[in-house]
């Protein structure tokens, strides 16, 4: 039985020994293990320095609203003067061609011929005024505003004459309608006198002659109600004549008015005939092609032998005065820091004569919308088109007392922010705690922010983080 106690008495020992053990051990590696649970961070202090807030890009050169050669007609060509490159002056050959049958100026001779047999046509068909020809021969404009005011007032008129004309009728039919309750009057006096006289009875000489009065009365008053009815026809006549000339008069101004407008369309066509003849004559028709501008050509689309067809485009000129084009993608951020008119470098515009930049325009980048934009920019120089150009834009370098990565810069609906290491002593070693800091950025650049807020300077902001973190939370450094 003491045997038996005794060795219950070693194993509740060999268990206090493990236990404590175990508890010792966790105690010591406790603050290990609960650091692996928590956020690694990465941090950097913060620190001076320079701030070079430019936007950078590179763009190629092209011409702005190049001058397109075309030829009208089908040729061959004999002879190519120019090749890409070529500085060349108004009215320098461009191009010769074989001679041809001039078939597309036959054409166009036709066409005006039809244009002016129509013009003729519709001045003789519908008796056009010398003076509306001469207007349009001239080139004069409709004048709207006359015909305005002449519509008006002949609207006016009729308008007036309407309003009479209604009054008259009213009129009329009260006239009328009195000249039948007379009528009707009349015709029952007329009865009851000829029931008078079929009596044979009775002596009525006295009631006959006193209904003859009476009628003799009503019959005088129709004979005034039926000549104010005639003399009120007669001016509801005359009223509705003007009424119809009045409005024949309307009719007239706008007729005339409309076919000014017919007739000034039907010349502009026989102009535009004789502006297509012209310059079939002048541009493509001819055996030859000149400059018609000065400037630099920048495409050849043809060669000697080719044969061409109308309308085609055989080469361009890029006018040198205008300068020349490039446009660079930048972030949204860094298009808030350009505006159009800032000056823009060129990288090595030591190689070129005096070449420079400005920004033209900033627009929405419609391939990557929300994210990046389109910085368009003029460029001037001896600079030839295709030429690739690394172009920066924006303040030159700054020093700041307060500097941290831009990967350090936060932002929520109450503003931007960084987070900071705060450090707390405790028994098992030291804890780090990540504390919000309110900042205001003063400039920027790819890299870096300067930074102003309630900082000391010296402060370590976390840069990078393996999890999510928030304001407080207990996190472990990069190199714990």
């Amino acid at each position: 039985m003491r045997e038996k106690k005794a060795h219950n008495r070693k194993w509740v020992i060999k268990f206090a020994v493990i236990f404590f053990v175990v508890l010792l051990v966790l105690t010591f590696f406790s603050n290990t293990i609960m650091n692996y649970s928590l956020p690694q961070v990465g941090t950097q202090s913060i620190q001076s320095g320079n701030i070079a807030s430019r936007v950078r890009g590179q763009g190629v050169l092209t011409a702005p609203n190049p001058y397109s050669v075309i030829v009208n007609s089908e040729k061959k060509v004999k002879l190519v003067a120019v090749k890409e490159g070529d500085s060349i002056s108004e009215g320098a050959l461009l191009v010769m061609f074989e001679d041809s049958d001039g078939s597309e100026v036959q054409a166009a001779k036709k066409a005006l011929e039809d244009a002016k047999e129509a013009y003729d046509k519709y001045v003789v068909t519908n008796e056009v005024s010398d003076d509306m020809t001469a207007k349009a021969e001239a080139g004069q404009s409709v004048d709207y505003a006359s015909y305005k005011s002449k519509l008006n007032s002949a609207s006016s008129v009729v308008d007036s004459l309407e309003s009479q004309s209604d009054s008259l009728s009213e009129n009329v039919k009260t006239i009328q309608t009195q000249s039948d309750s007379m009528q009707s009057k009349l015709d029952s006096l007329q009865k009851e006198l000829e029931k008078l006289q079929s009596n044979e009875t009775e002596d009525l000489s006295d009631a006959i002659s006193s209904k003859q009065e009476e009628i003799n009365a009503k019959q005088a008053e129709l004979d005034n109600i039926t000549k104010k009815l005639g003399e009120a026809n007669k001016t509801l006549t005359d009223t509705t004549e003007k009424l119809e000339k009045a409005k024949e008069t309307h009719q007239k101004i706008l007729d005339e008015m409309n076919s000014e407008i017919e007739l000034m369309a039907i010349y502009q066509e026989v102009k535009d005939a004789q502006s297509a003849l012209d310059k079939l004559n002048q541009e493509g028709t001819g055996n030859k092609i000149n400059a018609p501008i000065s400037g630099v050509v920048t495409c050849v689309n043809v060669i000697k032998g080719q044969s061409v067809t109308a309308g085609e485009t055989i080469l361009t000129i890029a006018d040198e005065d205008n300068g020349y084009e490039a446009t660079i993608t930048v972030t949204n951020e860094q298009a808030k820091r350009v505006k159009a008119g800032d000056t823009v470098d060129i990288d090595e515009s030591w190689y070129y004569n005096d070449v420079s930049g400005q920004v033209t325009a900033i627009r929405n980048n419609s391939e990557n919308p929300g994210k990046t934009k389109l910085i368009d920019i003029k460029v001037t120089g001896d600079v030839a088109e295709g030429t690739e150009l690394n172009f920066s834009i924006g303040d030159k370098s700054n020093s700041f007392n307060m500097v941290v990565p831009n990967g350090a810069i936060r932002e929520d609906n109450n503003g931007k922010f960084i987070l900071i290491i705060r450090q707390k002593s405790s028994p098992l070693g030291n804890r780090y705690y990540a504390k919000r800091v309110d900042v205001e950025v003063v400039a920027s650049d790819d890299a870096n922010s300067a930074i102003t807020g309630a900082l000391e300077g010296y402060e370590y902001v976390i840069t990078t983080s393996t999890k999510a973190i928030k304001p407080g939370d207990q996190v472990r450094l990069a190199d714990d």
